[in-house]
């Protein structure tokens, strides 16, 4: 989207939701996508090219892990809370 108007759209619907932006070559990004997992917050990743970062295939693929009541998702070497 060369005017960004689809960016912008997106903020603004998901103002109310505590929308997290980042981008990948963003060093906190793992911790901001574990505290966006275990609180339920939308997490939007700017600048995407055409290959993803290999961390976050479970995330994208929403490959859970079950344990108990409770569900997963693998964030590099971490099983984080899944909370949807």
């Amino acid at each position: 989207d060369p005017q960004l108007q689809g960016i912008v759209w997106v903020k603004e619907k998901e103002s109310q939701n505590n929308l997290q932006t980042t981008r990948l070559d963003n060093k906190k990004l793992l911790n901001i996508m574990e505290k966006c997992l275990e609180g339920g917050m939308s997490v939007m990743i700017e600048n995407v090219q055409e290959a993803l970062d290999a961390v976050l295939a479970p995330i994208i693929a929403r490959q859970k892990i079950k344990k108990g009541r409770n569900f997963f998702v693998k964030v590099g070497d971490k099983e984080v809370e899944y909370h949807p």
